[in-house]
Parts: C-alpha cells; structure tokens; sequence
C-alpha cells in the first residue's frame, strides 16, 4: 500500500470512530461545576466545602459545613440543573434544619453559593440567609487547633 492511500484511511477510521461515539454519547462534557471547591472565606461559621462530581447526567454535590472541633458532614445531594445548566439547585433535610441553596459559577471561576436554612428543631430560631465564595483547589484545614 502506499503511504497517501494509508493515510487516508487512517483518517477516514478515525473519523468514522469518533462519529459513532458522538452517536453513542460518549462525548458527554464535563461541567464546569465538577471540582473540589473551598470556602474563601476561613472564618466562616457556615458551608466550608463542596465536591461536586458528575455521573452521566446528574451532578451530586457532597458539603460540609463548619463545626467544632472538625467540620460537619453535609452526606451528598443530587443537584438539579437550571437556567440551560448556569444554576445548580440544591435541598439538604438536616435533623436541624431544611436547607434550600442554588449556586452560580461566577466570571472570575469563583463559585457562588446562596442559601436560605429555615429550622425544624422548635428551637425558635428564625430562618436565616447566607452567601458564600468558593475557589476551585483551594484547601484549608477547617479542623479548630487542639488545646495544650
């Protein structure tokens, strides 16, 4: 075989193949969701970190939230998309509280979260709003230092 006709060949198998894995759905992207985000703020009294994971279609987010002496955690959620996937919203039933929050990626590849906490634990607290920033691969130990 010369090497023209060899070539062409490879070409047109290669492009066939990744057709029919478009075909198939293999191509699926990634969201820019995906990634271990962490509180930018380290004084916070609130949410400290989020894994967010994709599987197929799903995002599933795993929190955890400031507590003493090492962070709470949150378990997982399954996220439900909006805004043509701009908007992930999230509910978390905690045996203090139900938990509503929607986060947004922000222009800077900082991402927002909003949350609204309303108490189920009769303790007479009202419900309460918050907003935190996240930077992706930033890591903190949110674990309070030991006493002597």
């Amino acid at each position: 075989m010369n090497k023209k006709l060899t070539l062409k060949w490879l070409l047109s198998f290669i492009l066939v193949f990744c057709a029919s894995l478009s075909a198939h759905g293999e191509d699926k992207a990634v969201s820019p969701f995906v990634g271990k985000w962490c509180n930018k703020d380290f004084n916070t009294g609130g949410v400290t970190r989020v894994h967010i994971r994709q599987e197929g279609d799903k995002l599933i987010a795993h929190m955890w939230g400031r507590c003493y002496p090492t962070e709470c955690d949150w378990k997982e959620s399954t996220a439900k998309i909006e805004e043509g996937g701009k908007v992930l919203s999230l509910t978390w039933n905690l045996n203090f509280a139900t938990v509503t929050q929607k986060l947004t990626l922000l222009a800077d590849g900082s991402l927002s979260l909003v949350d609204h906490t309303h108490y189920t634990d009769k303790s007479g607290r009202g419900d309460k709003n918050d907003k935190y920033t996240f930077a992706k691969g930033l890591e903190h130990d949110w674990s309070y230092p030991r006493e002597k």
